[in-house]
């Protein structure tokens, strides 16, 4: 319940800063990259959840409120930007952070997903760029 916490005291209103905000939002991952793998480990359910949700999670979560108030966009184009040589993304989902990673710098990129319905997008929109 932590990161869900976090989050909420992200994009909640009042007068916190965006800074403040992506404070919270990056406590909230952390509390999440802390939670020992064998608790978080995708199972057929979980899979089959983001397999239903796959055609509308774009429109559901990349232009979300959430996204918007902790500048999602942003974060995936500081760090997308960063990579090089051979790149494994782990949790592709439909790939919203493809389209930011530079063709000059990344050789070969993988990306991984529990869910088939995500990673079906991820390969859509891993064919519109010049990677």
């Amino acid at each position: 319940m932590l990161p869900l916490s976090l989050l909420n005291l992200a994009v909640s209103p009042g007068s916190r800063s965006l800074a403040d905000r992506r404070c919270f939002c990056a406590a909230a991952a952390a509390a999440v990259i802390a939670t020992p793998p064998q608790a978080v480990a995708a199972s057929p359910t979980t899979a089959a959840i983001y397999d239903a949700e796959a055609s509308a999670y774009d429109a559901a979560y990349a232009d979300s409120l959430v996204s918007r108030a902790v500048g999602f966009d942003s974060l995936r184009r500081s760090v997308a930007t960063r990579a090089h040589g051979d790149v494994l993304e782990l949790g592709v989902g439909t790939g919203l952070n493809l389209p930011f990673y530079e063709p000059a710098s990344v050789r070969t990129l993988t990306g991984i997903d529990a869910s088939s319905g995500m990673l079906e997008l991820a390969r859509r929109r891993a064919g519109d760029l010049p990677l």
